[in-house]
């Protein structure tokens, strides 16, 4: 059975303009209800309100996901909450506190039978729990307001936010190529292949969180078992970006051939997918010596090359090589930069699959650089001759 690609753009516009008129009702009753002497010391109490109620909120949502996946026989992975994390390798739970990417997050995977997976309850936890806080909060704000005059700025904030959260993962929506919760269980309730392609998915991420190395890797996981992946859904991209990078650690002949393979898909995908797409799509080109400038023509990809992103290997090598082919910097610079990529990798928290794979193409960019070298030399010597 083939998965269409979710278009939601009509309802996303639908509950856009419906949370933005609650948002204003509410913004306009505090405004005209809450009594406040001072409108900037007012204005940094709104505010610091707002920010602690929404980490307050996305922190509930996540543990909706773990508590209800705990419950179903899930086997706790990874959460995180803002700065603290709390993860289990080896069987011993360790905490670490520093910056992170997201909000929150929480990760489990499952072991038993694809057929005992309760994903629908799993799924929903989260905005079970944004629902939850949303009626109590709310209640708490009627109760205070109409009953004893007191208006509990906070407990409204709070509900708001909640109200929010429920509705943009309690109806089924695509964001920008990412399929939220309800979305991802009316998928799996209708096609067993994305069921599977999220439990193996699931599976996958706990054996990148355990730093084991892609070769170390089960081929049916990668494979999505012996459903095929469908291109044009977002979750197929774990399996087509692994796969490749299988590719790259063994030396295939062509390791990107499914990157390029999936072009015509690119589209479908969130825009950080398609900009790792995009960017090892230019790598390719750029190594195997073929039109490599119709990539960066690509309007949504133009600015590819001029990312702040520094840290990031595969932009530096790109970066690198193109300014290499266009004499702008010479084979040493380039090694120069080879070498401070690798000081990135090391200081960063990459994966060990990460770090294999972002070795490996700075290995075969230097073996690229060799080659050139020895092609021009030869050139030189049979001119000469």
């Amino acid at each position: 059975m083939n998965i269409k690609p979710q278009d939601t753009t009509k309802r996303n516009k639908i509950l856009t303009f419906i949370l933005a008129i609650v948002n204003l009702v509410v913004l306009l009753f505090i405004f005209f209800s809450y009594k406040y002497d001072n409108t900037f010391l007012f204005l940094i109490e709104f505010i610091g309100l707002f920010i602690l109620s929404f980490i307050i909120s996305t922190t509930i949502h996540e543990l909706g996901h773990l508590l209800f996946g705990l419950a179903l026989g899930y086997k706790f992975v990874y959460f995180q909450s803002l700065f603290l994390s709390i993860s289990k390798r080896e069987g011993k739970f360790k905490f670490r506190i520093g910056l992170s990417k997201l909000l929150g997050q929480c990760l489990l995977s499952f072991d038993k039978d694809i057929d005992d997976m309760n994903f629908s309850y799993y799924l929903y936890g989260g905005s079970i729990f944004n629902l939850s806080l949303f009626i109590a909060s709310f209640l708490h704000f009627i109760l205070g307001f109409a009953l004893y005059d007191n208006f509990h700025i906070f407990s409204l904030i709070l509900a708001l936010i909640n109200f929010s959260l429920y509705l943009n993962n309690g109806i089924a929506l695509n964001s920008g190529g990412i399929y939220n919760d309800t979305l991802n269980i009316k998928l799996m309730r209708e096609n067993k292949a994305y069921r599977y392609a999220i439990f193996n998915q699931l599976k996958i991420e706990e054996l990148i969180h355990n730093s084991k190395l892609i070769n170390e890797f089960d081929e049916d996981l990668l494979n999505n078992q012996s459903y095929s992946i469908p291109y044009n859904i977002p979750n197929g991209f774990i399996f087509i970006l692994l796969r490749t990078m299988k590719k790259v650690m063994n030396k295939e002949n062509d390791p990107f051939e499914e990157i390029k393979c999936v072009h015509n898909y690119i589209s479908y995908y969130p825009k950080m997918y398609r900009r790792s797409i995009y960017m090892l799509l230019l790598y390719h080109n750029l190594i195997n010596d073929i039109g490599y400038k119709w990539i960066i023509s690509i309007k949504e990809n133009q600015n590819i090359t001029k990312s702040k992103t520094f840290s990031d290997p595969i932009l530096v090598l790109n970066r690198s090589l193109i300014a290499y082919k266009e004499n702008a910097l010479s084979k040493d610079e380039v090694i120069e930069n080879i070498n401070k990529t690798k000081k990135v990798i090391d200081s960063n928290t990459f994966s060990k699959v990460e770090k294999e794979f972002y070795q490996n193409l700075n290995n075969l960019t230097l073996e690229y650089l060799l080659y050139k070298e020895l092609e021009g030399k030869t050139y030189e010597n049979e001119s000469s001759n």
